[in-house]
């Protein structure tokens, strides 16, 4: 029973980050003129980011069989500070539009949330999450920490 509630928990959100992406701020002539990530894969985390009450962590694979879990931000943060993985570069994809301000906080939220976990570069980008993220817009890419400071 519960798969099932994942399951159309998932397709609701899903179907939610479709419909007002179609709706976003960054219109397609925006878009178009906005620099391309090319670093797939030297991503240490993906992860894609609708609210903070519906986080996809999507590399490193949190996958439960067919279901991908959700987090919100206490949770998203719990499970981040378990991978044991490299902390180079995080990527966050914003999978629904906010105003400038908004963003602008989620940003900052984000930086500090990362920045404890020991990541030294966010690159946000203009989602949804693909299969393949190389080519998608690149709204911000921000240096987090120099490597020479997290050596200390």
């Amino acid at each position: 029973m519960i798969d099932v509630v994942r399951c159309i928990r998932g397709v609701v959100l899903s179907a939610l980050t479709v419909a007002l992406c179609s709706c976003s701020s960054t219109g397609p002539n925006q878009e178009a003129s906005l620099p391309r990530f090319h670093g797939a894969a030297q991503a240490d985390l993906v992860v894609e980011f609708p609210s903070w009450e519906a986080i996809n962590i999507i590399k490193p694979n949190t996958s439960e069989g067919a279901f991908m879990p959700f987090y919100n931000r206490a949770g998203v943060q719990r499970r981040l500070a378990q991978f044991q993985t490299r902390r180079n570069l995080a990527v966050v994809v914003c999978s629904v539009p906010y105003s400038p301000a908004e963003q602008a906080q989620q940003w900052a939220a984000w930086n500090s949330i990362l920045r404890g976990l020991g990541y030294h570069r966010v690159v946000y980008l203009l989602g949804p999450a693909a299969p393949d993220l190389n080519r998608v817009p690149i709204l911000k890419d921000e240096l987090l920490s120099s490597v020479a400071e997290s050596d200390h």
